[in-house]
């Protein structure tokens, strides 16, 4: 985080100051609002400024809690580290959304709707015009890399269940597929078949409902 900057630190203390000033001028029964134990911040008077933080109680009794510069940064620093984690959480997971799902006449080959991973996985969302597919690609230190989706198919739960295991042209590793072109689904052009219409959403979804349960399967 760093060195804290007095000045910016007083600012910022100063603007929410104004801002609860703010809040209580358009309630001034806040203190029997109990409770829901609403909270006013405020700037001491005397310096260096201290965060001032009071709260009406259960009790309706106001508690005070004056924070020091000190106590602020041991406040700031620990969530500096917490989103720092999460910034690196987030550039563990990549979601790509190219298009909607649009149905169609069956297509020479696939169309990527959306891709993206999850750590080790990578997932994808296919589009062969007629329908769309799921597909997720298992990291080779999985106990189901190399596996068939048929040794599997009671242990991982999808529209329809796996209906395809192995490589994907064009892309690499060993991927575990469903369709959704089963009961009640709409298929192009077959009307009669259903009308339930898959937005890619819908489908990149599962595929992250999918990874979490291939997940729970990793070797400990």
């Amino acid at each position: 985080m760093g060195k804290i900057n007095q000045k910016a630190f007083d600012e910022a203390i100063e603007q929410a100051a104004a801002e609860a000033a703010q809040i209580k001028e358009k309630n001034k029964a806040w203190k029997n609002l109990a409770p829901v134990v609403p909270f006013l911040v405020g700037i001491t008077k005397k310096k260096p400024h201290s965060l001032s933080i009071a709260c009406v109680g259960a009790d309706k009794d106001v508690h005070t809690v004056v924070l020091d510069k000190s106590a602020v940064v041991d406040l700031i620093e620990p969530l500096d580290v917490y989103l720092s984690l999460i910034e690196k959480e987030a550039e563990k997971r990549q979601t790509t959304i190219y298009k909607k799902m649009e149905y169609q006449m069956r297509l020479p080959g696939y169309e990527t709707l959306a891709e993206g991973k999850d750590g080790g996985y990578k997932w994808k969302v296919l589009s062969l015009g007629s329908h769309p597919c799921g597909y997720v690609s298992v990291p080779k230190n999985h106990p189901f890399y190399g596996k068939s989706y048929w040794d599997i198919e009671d242990k991982i739960e999808v529209h329809g269940g796996l209906t395809f295991s192995g490589k994907l042209h064009g892309f690499e590793g060993l991927w575990f597929g469903w369709d959704y072109a089963h009961a009640g689904d709409f298929t192009f052009p077959f009307t009669m078949t259903g009308d339930k219409r898959w937005s890619t959403q819908e489908i990149v979804d599962e595929c992250l409902r999918a990874i979490e349960q291939f997940r729970s399967f990793e070797e400990k």
